[in-house]
Parts: C-alpha cells; sequence; structure tokens
C-alpha cells in the first residue's frame, strides 16, 4: 500500500511539474517586443538589436526592437506598464532612466515599484574627451 501510495504521490509530482512547465513555454509561442528609450543607431540601440538577434534565435519567435525615444525614458516605461504582463514585452535601458530621470522629469513611474529588472548584460565606461588646445585651469573635473 504504501509503495502504491508512494508511486501516485511520484506520478502526481510529474503531472504538476508538466502542468507548471506550460505556461513557461508559452512565453515563447508570440513575437517579443524590446522597448529601447532611445532613438535608432544609440548605444543601447545596437545593444537592444544584438540581444534580440540572440534572444530570438534561442526562442525561434521573431524579437522586435521598438525604439521609444523622448521623456528621458518616461514613454518607452509607460508603453512597457501598459502591455499586457505576460512577458512579451520586455525593456533595454540604462540604468539612468530607472534611477535619475525620476527624480529629474517625474516621468509619472515609480521606479522601485512599477519596473523589475530583469539581467545587466553591459556594462560601459564614459569619458569626456576635447581638443588640447582647450584652455582649461586644470585636469581634473
Amino acid at each position: 500500500m504504501a509503495r502504491v501510495a508512494g508511486t501516485f504521490i511520484q506520478a502526481l509530482a510529474v503531472g504538476l511539474i508538466g502542468l507548471a512547465a506550460y505556461p513557461a513555454l508559452a512565453w515563447t509561442d508570440k513575437p517579443v517586443k524590446v522597448l529601447v528609450p532611445a532613438p535608432a543607431g544609440g548605444t543601447m540601440d545596437v545593444l537592444a538589436r544584438l540581444l534580440a538577434e540572440q534572444l530570438a534565435a534561442d526562442i525561434g519567435q521573431p524579437v522586435i526592437v521598438d525604439n521609444k525615444p523622448g521623456a528621458g525614458g518616461a514613454i518607452a516605461v509607460k508603453a512597457m506598464m501598459s502591455a499586457p504582463a505576460d512577458g512579451q514585452t520586455i525593456m533595454v535601458t540604462a540604468s539612468n532612466v530607472l534611477v535619475e530621470i525620476p527624480h529629474v522629469l517625474k516621468g509619472g513611474f515609480d521606479p522601485l515599484k512599477d519596473v523589475k529588472p530583469v539581467a545587466a548584460f553591459v556594462r560601459a565606461n564614459l569619458i569626456l574627451v576635447g581638443n588640447p588646445a582647450l584652455p582649461r585651469k586644470t585636469s581634473r573635473l
């Protein structure tokens, strides 16, 4: 009797795992939209297109990059927030869109409540360059 109960519990567990796996597979049955809060051709756009190309190859579905520049990224964030919560719409953005811009422009979203970071896939450095003949008083900023 105990062996039958154990087999039944194992079969039930396998069935539940199968049911749980089905929604995870549903992510790949429609095109995925990648929102970019910057114009086409910039660094964020190029990185999003590289990501989209690899993601499309991995999931076997089209991945569409949709540039929504303006308002310091708030337009793209609002588009993402208004999309259905089905995982088909994601956003590639620089961190300043979520940590700096909401305090400066009051974009209408709370970066601590309205968005959830999924992964960091690029680290970049910025430098300031100028003409060597530029009159300056110090080399420190």
